[in-house]
C-alpha cells in the first residue's frame, strides 16, 4: 500500500493506492469528510455496514463513525480529503513532483 500526503490552504488529502486485498485499518473522524474513489473498486465497513464502490464514485463517510476500507482489485486508488480545523496551524505538505 502506498500513501501520498498533500495539504494546502487548510486542506488535507491522503492518496491510498492499494493492491487487492489490502485495507486501511479501521478508524474515525470527528468530522464528515469524502473519500474519492479514483481507480479500481473499494469495499467500506462503516459500524459493520459494508458497501461496494466502483470508480469513480465520492464517498461521504459520516462523522464519528468508525469504518475501513479493502480494495478488492488491483491499483485501487482512494483519496481522503478534508479540511483542517482553522486553529490548527498546519504548513503545506506539498512534494515537488506534485506541481506542474
Amino acid at each position: 500500500m502506498k500513501h501520498v500526503l498533500g495539504v494546502t490552504d487548510r486542506v488535507w488529502t491522503r492518496m491510498i493506492q492499494f493492491d487487492k486485498g489490502e485495507f486501511e485499518k479501521g478508524h474515525e473522524h470527528q468530522f464528515d469528510h469524502f473519500t474519492l474513489l479514483a481507480s479500481g473498486k473499494l469495499q467500506i465497513n462503516v459500524e459493520g455496514r459494508e458497501s461496494v464502490f466502483e470508480a469513480p464514485h465520492m464517498i461521504l463517510i459520516r462523522a464519528n463513525k468508525l469504518h475501513e476500507l479493502k480494495a478488492l482489485e488491483d491499483n485501487t486508488v482512494a483519496v481522503c480529503i478534508h479540511s483542517l480545523d482553522p486553529d490548527i496551524k498546519a504548513g503545506e505538505i506539498i512534494n515537488e513532483d506534485m506541481v506542474p
